[in-house]
């Protein structure tokens, strides 16, 4: 790979941060997808031109996920999206390394398929902080910085959500040994 075409990757890998970042501002899911099946699309383009052949098929499933995510959110359509990760690494596959991408993409199925609410966020954050450590070994510095970002604006949405708005997301997903604790700091909290 010239110069040239480095700068080139990160220039394009630049605009797919810019994209993703502000996408996980967005208070609605679908708009959410949508903005984030933009940003996988030409994630996928970025890592074409570095040569991260795994991340870039990886990317392109991760875009088809995020608009079938708009319509659809069938628990069936998270396991065949899953499936197409572990095939286009399988396909894709190097070394050890490429199984960090898909690692993040099964996290981020979970977000769209399996999760709603502020879990949503927190299986994108686990995604988010797992790409950080494959970007750092694929030399992609928007991919660093985009998904160090991805993670902290996830994190500050889910603590400003929670802290505005109580804990009221949260209890209709999680385990009822989770909800019951909850509810007992809760309480706590009332009676001090």
């Amino acid at each position: 790979m010239t110069d040239e075409d480095y700068w080139i990757a990160q220039a394009i890998g630049t605009v797919a941060a810019i994209i993703g970042i502000a996408a996980f501002q967005l208070r609605r899911d679908n708009i959410l997808f949508l903005a984030l099946a933009t940003s996988a699309f030409t994630w996928s383009i970025h890592f074409l031109v570095l040569g991260a052949m795994s991340a870039a098929a990886i990317n392109v499933v991760t875009g088809l996920r995020n608009l079938s995510g708009i319509w659809f959110r069938s628990r069936a359509l998270g396991i065949v999206f899953a499936t197409g990760y572990v095939v286009a690494a399988l396909w894709t596959y190097e070394s050890a390394w490429d199984l960090l991408p898909l690692i993040a993409v099964l996290s981020g199925t979970a977000a769209v398929f399996f999760a709603r609410g502020l879990w949503v966020r927190a299986c994108f954050l686990v995604g988010s902080v797992v790409w950080v450590v494959f970007n750092v070994h694929a030399g992609s510095l928007p991919g660093i910085a985009m998904m160090a970002a991805d993670g902290a604006s996830n994190l500050i949405y889910i603590l400003r959500r929670l802290h505005g708005r109580g804990d009221r997301e949260f209890p209709a997903t999680e385990s009822h040994a989770l909800g019951a604790w909850r509810r007992l700091l809760h309480r706590r909290k009332d009676l001090t």
